[in-house]
């Protein structure tokens, strides 16, 4: 059965599901039934011969030249990008064995004083991590991660063959500047430890701007020395849903002035389960009940998310939302950029691909053995950090039950 007969069939049904069985599917199933979808039509589409598609079961590697006249330009400057070469090559060792310290700690911590370090868990938009933030975040890193990886391999005369992305399913789980293998290989120790570390380094440098960028951007378009907080977001069913709206700004809680949104959580923190308070916002004062918080049911709950308010300036020609858009974009953005660039310094092999620093320390031990022996206990080294990282996984509540 052809790709497109089988995008009609889980249409249909899917309709025919949401219609008569849930009237209101939740956002995990929505997600399924539009990722078996454009999965269908990227089939369809590489059949037709209009995409370079390898397909390993669920793993679809799409493969593409657009973009390497970009990064030939931008390569061009060559005594430029080998000179920025030489703090990205620091960075990739410095991170590189910072990793490996940091994962023997957590091995360390996990087996002997019981407490789970690492506590790793997949990035996937839409169930760990906000969706549309979450897609927002993951283009930025792979962009920056190969497109830095593209230039320094230009710079260093590395030819590159093509570019591409490697989804599972539908989301992206990485992306690639595919260099010519055999001149990579043939290239000087210090050219191969550029490629490597570029694209991780650029993810760091990122997160380390957008870290910087986010306090002006916050004192610039958010009103941060008091005037209240302003709801950005309610909890459906909460005690709020039923009176409180976003975009009010909360003035006052049981006549205690809040003008801060720590001012906010010192009285939230103080409130029980059951108890009526009054609420003082810019449009009137509204009674309520408080519930228990399911993670701490002593606790009162009201079901409102704070933030700063917006700029009345920025309010009147942006609104609400887009400040706010803005503002968790490059959150996300940073937080994405920190993690990912790290993570991708670890040493790890997982079989059909390995991260830079995988490779990375394989220079770094090329220093003192043979190449040979480097490839052969790098390879050691990685799949021992594989195993450490599925220990903090899975054992946790094993090993804290024995302890």
């Amino acid at each position: 059965m052809r790709n497109w007969q089988w995008f009609v069939i889980i249409a249909t049904l899917s309709a025919l599901w949401i219609t008569f069985v849930e009237e209101e599917p939740s956002k995990l199933e929505v997600f399924l039934i539009g990722s078996a979808l454009l999965w269908l039509v990227i089939l369809e589409v590489a059949e037709k011969g209009k995409l370079n598609i390898d397909r390993h079961a669920i793993l679809l590697i799409i493969k593409t030249e657009r973009g390497k006249r970009l990064i030939f330009k931008i390569a061009g400057h060559v005594r430029f990008w080998r000179a920025v070469g030489y703090p990205v090559a620091l960075v990739g060792i410095a991170g590189t064995l910072f990793m490996v310290g940091m994962l023997i700690l957590g091995l360390y911590f996990l087996f002997v004083e019981r407490i789970d370090l690492l506590q790793p868990k997949p990035l996937v938009p839409g169930y760990t991590i906000p969706f549309w933030y979450g897609i927002i975040g993951l283009i930025s890193v792979l962009v920056v991660h190969e497109l830095a990886h593209g230039i320094i391999a230009t710079a260093e005369r590395i030819s590159i063959k093509s570019l591409g992305v490697a989804l599972v399913g539908v989301l992206p789980v990485g992306a690639f500047v595919e260099p010519d293998e055999d001149e990579l290989k043939n290239s000087s120790w210090l050219s191969q430890l550029r490629v490597y570390s570029a694209g991780s380094a650029a993810n760091l440098l990122v997160a380390f701007l957008v870290t910087l960028a986010i306090p002006f951007y916050i004192s610039a378009v958010f009103e941060t020395s008091g005037g209240g907080v302003q709801i950005i977001d309610v909890v459906e069913g909460s005690p709020a849903s039923q009176v409180l709206e976003k975009g009010m700004v909360i003035k006052k809680i049981q006549d205690e002035a809040i003008d801060t949104i720590e001012d906010f959580y010192r009285v939230v923190m103080e409130l029980r389960p059951g108890e009526r308070i009054s609420i003082v916002t810019d449009r009137g004062s509204f009674d309520l009940v408080t519930a228990s918080r399911e993670d701490n049911p002593e606790r009162g709950f009201i079901g409102v998310r704070p933030f700063f308010p917006v700029k009345d300036e920025f309010r009147h020609y942006f609104g609400l939302v887009l400040p706010l858009v803005i503002f968790y974009s490059l959150y996300w953005i940073a937080l994405l950029n920190q993690a990912i660039g790290f993570v991708n310094l670890a040493p790890l092999h997982l079989g059909i691909a390995a991260t830079d620093g995988h490779h990375i320390f394989r220079l770094i031990l090329e220093k003192f053995l043979a190449a040979s022996d480097a490839e052969r206990l790098s390879a050691y080294v990685s799949t021992a950090m594989v195993l450490i990282l599925l220990f903090s996984i899975f054992k946790p509540s094993f090993l804290m039950a024995g302890g």
